[in-house]
């Protein structure tokens, strides 16, 4: 009889860690009934031991026949970044399968040794900056003039990632500015950071004298994001959430209209 893994798909996925299942096919390809005996498994995480366990003894094994086991583990990223010092580099954990399988055959007792390996995600929360807001320069003339705010979206996934569905609220100098929804924002490869603009028309009459001047004279301005948002990754979609405000530069000029 020989033991091999099928396939280790993911059950659950979350910025906490990942749950696999570790699906094996134990093979008895010869004419004669076996039976296991005893089977004992470890589970190692980058090297690190992380579970151990022992699936139930006495399985009759059929002749030229394959029997299924599942053996479910759970990856919590806190735990294990205990266990193993440069984790939060990783962008994938090597999950080993190590153990042995005992099995009677009318031929005499057989064992197999397990040494068998998968890998599962390292999800590290993608970054958003406020990087800066433009605006275009006010004039007398014009009680509204269009506005940007610049975000700076990155993350240390392994795969290229989408954030989308987003719900979102701006705040200048502690004002509501606007409040919308974005079914797009951007598609982000691994190490490469992307800038959107989140355009916005600002009512001149409506904002007040604090903000105005603000936009007339100042060069910084304290700027807040508050959104819900997806991140779908090959893995699954994830809810995130981010809250910041931020003192950026106010920088006076045309408005980007290549915006989502």
């Amino acid at each position: 009889p020989t033991v091999r893994l099928e396939k280790a798909p993911l059950t659950r996925v979350g910025w906490d860690g990942v749950d696999v299942a570790l699906h094996l096919a134990v093979d008895n390809p010869a004419p004669v009934r076996a039976t296991i005996e005893a089977f004992s498994w470890h589970v190692d995480l980058a090297g690190a031991r992380f579970l151990d366990g022992r699936q139930p003894a006495g399985t009759t094994l059929e002749p030229q026949s394959t029997f299924p086991v599942v053996i479910p583990v759970s990856v919590d990223f806190q735990r294990t970044a205990a266990m193993v010092a440069d984790l939060r580099e990783r962008t994938e954990i090597p999950v080993t399968l190590g153990g042995t399988v005992q099995v009677s055959t009318p031929l005499g007792p057989v064992t197999i040794p397990l040494d068998l390996s998968a890998t599962v995600p390292m999800l590290h929360v993608p970054k958003i900056e406020i990087l800066r807001a433009t605006v275009e320069p006010p004039s007398l003339a014009a009680p509204r003039v269009e506005a940007q705010v610049v975000l700076g979206l990155s993350h240390r996934i392994a795969e290229t990632v989408a954030f989308r569905d987003v719900g979102y609220a701006l705040t200048l100098a502690d004002r509501p500015l606007v409040s919308g929804h974005l079914d797009e924002l951007a598609s982000v490869a691994p190490g490469a950071p992307v800038e959107v603009a989140i355009p916005f028309t600002l009512d001149l009459l409506q904002a007040g004298t604090t903000v105005v001047q603000l936009l007339t004279d100042g060069s910084r301005a304290r700027v807040g994001f508050d959104a819900t948002l997806s991140v779908a990754t090959p893995w699954g979609d994830l809810p995130m959430a981010f809250d910041q405000e931020s003192l950026v530069p106010l920088v006076r000029g045309a408005v980007d209209a290549a915006s989502p």
